[in-house]
């Protein structure tokens, strides 16, 4: 279980990773370098690994970019994951709500003694 928790840390960072421009700049930026095919390599090895399941979505100036679903939504009948799967949260939503407070306390809007 354990394993899997550091596995969804450092997922994002994989992400950003694959999806930055090859080029010699020193700002990664999502472009036509583009590595689709690292992405569905690596999606693709989660899937057959049984490490997890989901759906990626990577946009830039509001056109889709990328987009990729891996695992099975239903494992007992053998349903991929789409595009249009739901998923349940669960308590990310909290993880969402302290970095909002959190911000607001960067910018002097809210304090931590606030009621």
């Amino acid at each position: 279980m354990k394993k899997l928790k550091v596995f969804y840390l450092i997922l994002p960072i994989i992400i950003f990773q694959f999806a930055c421009s090859k080029s010699d700049e020193k700002t990664p930026q999502f472009g036509e370098n583009f590595d689709r095919e690292k992405m569905d390599l690596f999606f693709l090895t989660i899937e057959e690994k049984n490490l997890g399941m989901g759906s990626i979505s990577i946009s830039k100036n509001g056109k889709l970019d990328y987009q990729a679903s891996y695992g099975k939504f239903d494992i007992s009948n053998g349903i991929s994951a789409t595009a249009q799967t739901k998923y349940r949260i669960a308590s990310i939503t909290k993880t969402f709500t302290a970095s909002i407070i959190m911000q607001l306390i960067e910018e002097n809007k809210l304090a931590l003694d606030t009621n």
